[in-house]
């Protein structure tokens, strides 16, 4: 759709960048958040804005690697500051998952005075910057109260679904004396009812919650993984910094669409008392830019997609953070082999190299990991890339009917957003609950696994019938139908005076006053 493409192109039709406004991007360390705030970075540019995107010098380099789907060499606005990645993250490969999430966090921390430098070396040339910072960086960037012409606003990187039920734990259950001493007017017994009740009664779009039953919405809500299940102790205390680090915000940018999620940010809009809650979602382009010149090469696997029939191939890959157990790639192995579908699976050691294990089974070559001749067993009618690929450029290829996710919230919005109904297979922090978002209220998707088998080994058998189940049954033809009419219906938000761009533009026009 040629509006969308729009997006890419600059607003202002003179050649002269924007003096009285700038923004910068304070993303957090790990690709997911990394690559959501430079799709973001390319929107807001667009706008003849220009946009600091600011982190380590490592992260900043990776991030810019594997960003896909729009023109990197078309002119842009957006510069980058590196910093030195300090002595504290050359870690070991045998940390954990969440030793390495905290240690990241210390690190960023060891920002806070760089920042603030550059922060203020910006806002003495213009009238106003705009600092737009991940919610797990609200202690790096703290001291921008102390900045006269700065204007904050938080970026949740995860559904709005999952925000405001992490928020109604976060009141009820997980901290709730500091929650009375410091967010007094969040936690009234009038406001705690009045949530429960927006909530049984939400009225949305025919594409959400199919059943009015007021029952089984309530049961949704109770029925939600716990936080304690899917947060380590550790993740949960980072958190609780965060909001301690002091009310900075003017407001909150959410990477989503109010076609899919209005019911829950007009929840997070009276729940939090602050009508700032912008949807400026999908980040991710949804027209994917041609391949030009030597730099922008189309990667092999697309190339394989080509031959393959429309709706035919299941993407399979679990993010840049996660790593599954020998055992659990051998079943997987085995499950997609005996379901008789083509499929594309992305199998890569985790950036962090431990994701999820206490073993050293993930240092082992991928080649290792797979039974003798499995690859032989499935040439031509299935491709494993054993580094990394343009997870978007797959999704929107048309041979793709399916994907099987560990749900970060990078991959849904990428895959409703191309119209792939998911088959959930979440791990750990956000994705449990933006799995039932996907299963449960969308319905455009299906549960690999409960949450509460989390810990056990998912058989072949269970995989086999679930592939099976999303690509062959009159089931997976009606996902895959709400998830393209989903995908459509989102589209269209985003042409000249669609929702999504019509909030684009008044939050442009919003930061510009």
């Amino acid at each position: 759709m040629g509006g969308c493409a729009s997006l890419d192109q600059s607003h202002d039709q003179n050649d002269f960048l924007e003096k009285e406004v700038a923004v910068v991007m304070v993303p957090f360390p790990v690709q997911g958040h990394l690559n959501q705030l430079l799709h973001l970075s390319r929107l807001l540019s667009s706008y003849n804005l220009p946009i600091h995107y600011i982190g380590f010098e490592d992260h900043i380099k990776q991030a810019k690697l594997r960003v896909h789907g729009w023109d990197q060499n078309a002119r842009s606005t957006i510069y980058f500051q590196e910093f030195p990645v300090p002595p504290s993250l050359n870690i070991s490969s045998q940390i954990s998952r969440t030793e390495l999430m905290t240690s990241l966090f210390h690190a960023t921390l060891q920002l806070r005075e760089s920042v603030f430098t550059f922060l203020r070396e910006v806002s003495a040339n213009f009238r106003r910057v705009v600092i737009i910072y991940d919610s797990l960086m609200t202690c790096t960037v703290q001291d921008v109260r102390l900045i006269h012409n700065m204007e904050a606003y938080c970026f949740h990187s995860s559904s709005a679904f999952n925000t405001y039920s992490f928020i109604w734990d976060a009141i009820t259950k997980l901290f709730p004396a500091y929650m009375k001493t410091n967010h007094p007017t969040m936690v009234s017994e009038r406001l705690l009812k009045s949530f429960m009740k927006a909530f049984a009664n939400l009225k949305v779009s025919s594409l959400m919650f199919s059943s009015p039953d007021v029952r089984r919405k309530m049961k949704i809500l109770k029925d939600l993984p716990s936080i304690e299940s899917s947060y380590p102790p550790e993740i949960l205390e980072v958190l609780k910094k965060q909001l301690e680090c002091g009310k900075i915000k003017y407001g909150d940018i959410h990477d989503t669409t109010r076609v899919i999620e209005g019911p829950y940010l007009d929840l997070l809009t009276k729940f939090m008392g602050n009508d700032k809650q912008w949807a400026l979602g999908p980040f991710n382009p949804m027209v994917i830019m041609e391949k030009k010149g030597p730099v922008n090469v189309r990667h092999e696997c697309l190339e394989w997609m080509d031959k393959q029939g429309p709706n035919s191939v299941i993407l399979v890959s679990f993010g840049t953070s996660v790593s599954l157990s020998h055992d659990q790639i051998n079943e997987l192995a085995i499950g997609l082999e005996r379901s008789q579908q083509k499929f594309i699976w992305l199998l890569r050691t985790a950036d962090d190299h431990k994701a999820n294990t206490s073993t050293e089974e993930n240092n082992v070559p991928v080649e290792a990991q797979l039974q003798k001749g499995f690859e032989k067993r499935i040439e031509g009618r299935g491709i494993i890339v054993k580094d990394w690929a343009p997870q978007l450029e797959i999704l929107a290829h048309q041979s793709t009917g399916g994907f099987m996710s560990h749900c970060g919230w990078n991959s849904c919005m990428e895959s409703i957003t191309m119209g792939v109904p998911i088959a959930a297979w979440p791990m750990q922090v956000d994705q449990p609950r933006n799995a039932v978002l996907i299963t449960e209220v969308l319905r455009i998707g299906l549960n690999v696994r409960k949450w509460d088998s989390r810990d056990t080994l998912v058989s072949a058998m269970t995989i086999e019938n679930v592939v099976k189940r999303l690509m062959t049954s009159l089931e997976g033809d009606d996902m895959r139908r709400n998830a393209k009419l989903l995908g459509n219906a989102i589209k269209e938000t985003m042409v000249d005076g669609g929702a999504t761009r019509k909030e684009l533009d008044t939050f442009i026009a919003h930061i510009r006053r």
